[in-house]
Order: structure tokens, then sequence, then C-alpha cells
């Protein structure tokens, strides 16, 4: 894992519920929380290194409208 649980979880505080609120807003309520857990799931899988929190956010952001 090339995050650190620390790192992901201040972003997560920080981004999860406008991350929801934006996915909601554009596909619905039904699939926003499997959308979001699916870009959580490649974040800590698949995230470049990296070792601050706005650099996490944007790209967590990047994978969620795409």
């Amino acid at each position: 894992m090339s995050l650190s649980p620390t790192l992901l979880q201040a972003t997560l505080a920080a981004q999860g519920e406008p991350l929801l609120a934006y996915v909601r807003q554009r596909l619905g309520a039904e699939v926003a929380e499997d959308v979001v857990q699916d870009a959580l799931l490649k974040a800590v899988e698949g995230a470049p290194a990296m070792d601050d929190e706005a650099d996490l956010a944007r790209w967590l952001w990047r994978v969620v409208r795409n």
C-alpha cells in the first residue's frame, strides 16, 4: 500500500461527505456509496505514492469524476 493509513483517514474525514454529495447529485443516491467506495478501493490499492492530503484529495476527486 502506497498510502499511509493516517493520510487516508484524514483525507476521508475532510472529503468523504463532499464526494458522496457530488456523486449523489450526478448519479443518484442509489449508487453514490458504491461509486465512492470503488474510488476509495482504487486509492488504497493503486494510488501513486503521495504524502500530502491535498494531493490525495485531488486524486480521489479525479477518480470519482472519471
